[in-house]
């Protein structure tokens, strides 16, 4: 194959299926895999697993010979999945997979993970090809045109080695971020820990001594959820936070899809709530921007007269676990 060519994406690959708007002139061969359902491939996972699970989302993993059983798959592939984004993977071993297309290279000379490098340089226009209402699927005629630069397999190689050296670089980098922000987290529990514990001449006072109110907000469902419209918190954004404060929310609805109004406002601590009970509160955050927001079911709103910052740290201590009290609570 000559040195600098561009060819077609579909051209170069064969894929483990026929696609509508694509003749059988064009697409003369496919190969064969093995498929299973997304809830079968999330049971295979097992922590000491050595064969990859491929599936068409996020989640990520893998299984034993014992547990994928006939399932396995062996070879170098691109996986794209058959619907919602266009989460492009590649894999070289062997794997069980869920819900996606899977193609091998046509060529020797045509490194795959080179072909799989530059479908992510192509990944926004591969996202406008995924078409329909609800779950959206490949429009794969528009996939199968895409145009690779082809340069000789050495000068393949060599990309495919540069690129690889990168993203470890990358990966090394959230590794140390990662430890470096626990390492934080830990000392500045510590601090707080230090700091908050009970001393002389502190009064120890339960929620109901401090809330001039207490009140559980509304449902709002994720469909609920917009992109613009009335700002809204919802229980998840507190219990997954890493902050103690916030000054915006994230999250947005339409006033008229809320039934029952509730609103928080500058100053008022969000409670999550952990369990069926309101007793049964988890992490707590204090709100200190100006905009009136909506708040979703699962979380208590306190309204006080202290500094909302204090509260947000005393009560995320060990100390204050024991003096939680919902009495005001409606």
């Amino acid at each position: 194959m000559k040195e600098k060519q561009v060819k077609l994406f579909g051209d170069i690959v064969i894929f483990d299926k026929r696609f509508k708007g694509i003749s059988r002139d064009i697409q003369k061969n496919i190969v064969s895999f093995i498929h299973v359902s997304a809830e079968e491939l999330k049971k295979m996972k097992h922590e000491n697993g050595t064969i990859k699970l491929l599936s068409t989302g996020l989640f990520t993993g893998y299984t034993t010979k014992e547990l994928a059983s006939n399932y396995i798959n062996k070879g170098e592939v691109i996986t794209i999945p058959t619907g919602g984004t266009a989460n492009i993977k590649y894999h070289n071993g062997e794997f069980v997979d869920s819900g996606n297309i899977l193609c091998v290279s046509k060529y020797r000379d045509i490194d795959l993970k080179f072909v799989y490098y530059a479908l992510l340089y192509n990944k926004d226009y591969i996202e406008s090809c995924y078409k329909g209402t609800g779950i959206k699927h490949p429009y794969m005629p528009d996939i199968w045109n895409i145009p690779i630069p082809i340069p000789s397999i050495t000068e393949q190689q060599s990309i495919v080695i540069y690129i690889n050296s990168q993203f470890a670089k990358i990966d090394a980098i959230k590794a140390n971020a990662e430890k470096q922000l626990q390492e934080a987290k830990a000392l500045f529990q510590n601090a707080l820990k230090d700091l908050l514990s009970p001393k002389e001449g502190w009064e120890m006072l339960k929620l109901d001594d401090i809330a001039i109110e207490m009140y559980r907000g509304a449902g709002i469902t994720r469909s609920q959820v917009t992109k613009e419209g009335i700002s809204c918190v919802r229980y998840g954004e507190i219990y997954t936070s890493y902050n103690y404060y916030f000054e915006k929310c994230k999250s947005h609805t339409t006033e008229l899809e809320i039934k029952s109004r509730k609103y928080f406002e500058k100053g008022d601590i969000l409670f999550a709530i952990t369990g069926e009970s309101v007793e049964e509160i988890g992490k707590s955050i204090a709100y200190i921007g100006n905009e009136r927001c909506l708040v979703g079911g699962d979380i208590v709103v306190m309204k006080h007269r202290q500094n909302p910052k204090y509260l947000a740290y005393a009560l995320s201590t060990p100390n204050a676990v024991l003096q939680k009290g919902l009495g005001k609570t409606k």
